[in-house]
């Protein structure tokens, strides 16, 4: 299809087709004609350029669609052929424009659209992709010009919250709400490309009241692809708020989800439920992590249940490009207290046991006995002092239930009865991890 006529036509032929007897079919192949990634569509517009140098695509009657009764796509066909145009010619900012303008003229025809036309869904989904295509195509090319802060992907996020997202989550939208989450998740991307996650409270709320188990579209009725989407980036959200009980649910909804074929997708998943789960105290599988590639974490899991400051440290180190790259190197760092306890654990189940029997106070733990353990460690400058200040910030922070006996130089831990060791140290899923420091 090099021939621009025959794109036309094509393109006409499948917009008849939505009111067909398959629209879906017929919708599906408008989204195809309308990607501005396509090959086939690009090579289309450069024959027309190249036969016609002086064209102005936003001039075309295009009557093939004008005269059909699909007569208010015109205008939109003719900034979508603007934006290709501009684009083969390597006019990004001016693609981004026209791609923009096309995207609110698809607006228009998608109010205008009967809500029980999910059919038009699909096309929605491409309209908006290209338009952040081509936001970020310009603000490259502006940057490699010399813009240190181009701002199109910006302002087409703004866009994109303030009147698409909305538009989709229209109250008696129908149908046409299922185009809503998709939009959400291309949000996400484009926030966390930019850095700014401003955007993500008021996305997620939009999703949460509109979505939810009563309405009309319900968020388990989205294709599956779309929810995985959606939980990974709640999950995300949910590590940056602190929140790591909700992330480690959302991101487990994620991973269980997850279309068994798409590995890469799943080991994205697990790079940050990995790091989640172990600061709420679960340790990740060896099949999991062989499975998925992620040895990464072995030394650091070896590490955390020894109570092996040196070696988690060391690992740290070692990784801290690999985990700055993923995103995950603040997350992983939170779990060096939960090393420290595992050591000082350690340090009084062996006070405990050295202890004769019918020793009084062996709940009475001498924290000279932790410095000594953390100059071990390699922590030189572990004295007295030192040990106190890590073991009060453990109780602080409820890792370990007890009082501090300044008199004494002694911890004493929280006893019920002859159970010491699993009073004073609750399992680590009761523990609030969002107070956690780095």
């Amino acid at each position: 299809m090099a021939d621009f006529a025959q794109y036309v036509n094509a393109f006409a032929a499948a917009l008849a087709g939505c009111n067909g007897r398959d629209p879906f079919s017929s919708a599906r192949t408008v989204a195809a004609l309308l990607q501005t990634g396509s090959r086939e569509v690009r090579a289309a517009v450069e024959q027309k350029l190249t036969a016609q140098p002086r064209w102005t695509p936003i001039n075309d009657q295009y009557r093939q669609i004008a005269n059909s009764q699909f007569a208010n796509w015109h205008a939109f066909f003719q900034y979508h052929a603007l934006c290709v145009s501009n684009l083969v010619q390597n006019k990004h900012s001016d693609a981004y424009e026209a791609s923009r303008a096309a995207l609110g003229q698809f607006s228009m025809i998608f109010s205008d659209t009967p809500d029980t036309a999910r059919w038009i869904v699909p096309i929605h989904h491409v309209v908006v992709h290209n338009m952040v295509a081509m936001a970020t195509q310009a603000d490259q090319t502006l940057r490699q010009n010399g813009n240190a802060a181009p701002g199109k992907l910006s302002a087409a996020a703004t866009y994109l919250q303030s009147s698409i997202f909305s538009e989709t989550l229209r109250k008696g939208g129908g149908q046409k709400r299922y185009a809503a989450l998709e939009v959400a998740n291309t949000l996400f991307r484009v926030t966390f490309k930019l850095k700014n996650l401003r955007l993500a409270d008021s996305i997620m709320k939009g999703v949460s009241h509109n979505l939810s188990p009563d309405s009309v579209t319900p968020f388990n009725n989205f294709p599956m692809s779309q929810q995985v989407t959606y939980k990974f980036f709640e999950g995300r959200i949910a590590i940056f708020n602190e929140l790591y009980s909700v992330a480690a649910e959302a991101l487990t909804y994620a991973c269980n989800h997850c279309h068994k074929d798409a590995l890469q997708q799943k080991t994205r998943i697990l790079q940050f439920l990995i790091p989640v789960q172990m600061l709420l105290g679960k340790l990740p599988s060896a099949a999991i992590r062989q499975q998925h590639n992620m040895h990464m974490y072995d030394t650091i899991i070896q590490a955390v249940r020894a109570g092996d400051v040196r070696t988690f440290q060391q690992e740290m180190d070692f990784n801290m490009h690999t985990f700055c790259v993923q995103g995950t190197f603040f997350l992983l760092e939170k779990l060096k207290l939960t090393v420290l306890r595992r050591l000082l654990m350690r340090c009084c189940i062996l006070h405990l046991e050295s202890c004769p029997r019918g020793t009084p106070n062996p709940h009475h733990f001498p924290l000279d006995n932790f410095a000594h353990a953390l100059q071990w460690q390699g922590q030189m400058d572990a004295d007295f002092e030192g040990s106190t200040l890590t073991t009060a910030n453990l109780i602080h922070l409820k890792y370990v239930k007890g009082y501090i006996s300044q008199a004494h130089r002694k911890l004493v831990l929280y006893r019920k009865a002859d159970k010491i060791i699993e009073m004073a140290f609750p399992p680590l899923d009761t523990v609030d991890v969002s107070k956690i420091g780095v």
